[in-house]
């Protein structure tokens, strides 16, 4: 099903912004980079938001002590429901 999506979306120019797991296998894996290559169109998998230019704005705004003081502690957590059972 994925890789119908795929196709569709991006012979429409859309990027591809997948949750991890991206594929199954290696082989849908690569199918999934090889379609976007050929439209070309990014492929992301949902951690690639560290990389957007926005996270250097926040690090100069987080850096800027006039902006926002001293950083004493920094604190992140990250969640999701895994069914580990496969109910």
């Amino acid at each position: 099903m994925i890789m119908i999506v795929l196709g569709i979306e991006t012979n429409r120019g859309k990027h591809v912004l997948l949750e991890k797991p991206t594929a199954l296998c290696a082989a849908d894996l690569d199918a999934i980079l090889a379609a976007c290559h050929a439209a070309a169109v990014q492929f992301m998998d949902c951690t690639m938001w560290m990389h957007h230019p926005r996270n250097a704005k926040m690090r100069a705004t987080v850096d800027d002590k006039d902006a926002i003081g001293d950083i004493r502690t920094v604190s992140y957590l990250q969640t999701f429901l895994q069914d580990w059972n496969g109910d």
